[in-house]
């Protein structure tokens, strides 16, 4: 898969429009040439609002949530990497609610 409007709007920095594209429907499971995900962008650029949405859209899973891109990190482990506190707390609260 080529780069989808919603990975180019967070790869630009758009996070609104990155939002609204999500909300119009777009997948955020889709992978680039580099495997990476739009949530796995989000958490990356520590987009909050991006992740928020995903982490609660029908199409988010353990599974999807804890894949790895292509550089062998998971959203968490980028946001981790990154500084992205915030984006690290909501992924971990999660991962607990579905663990329970």
């Amino acid at each position: 898969v080529q780069e989808t409007p919603l990975l180019v709007a967070l790869g630009s920095g758009n996070y609104s429009t990155a939002a609204m594209i999500l909300q119009a429907g777009a997948d955020p499971w889709l992978q680039n040439y580099n495997r990476e995900s739009a949530f796995y962008m989000a958490c990356y650029c520590g987009a909050i609002e991006v992740v928020n949405r995903v982490l609660q859209s029908k199409s988010c899973s353990l599974a999807s949530v804890k894949a790895a891109s292509g550089d062998g990190l998971s959203g968490l482990d980028a946001a981790r990497a990154r500084g992205h506190t915030d984006v690290v707390q909501v992924i971990q609260e999660y991962l607990h609610d579905k663990r329970k």
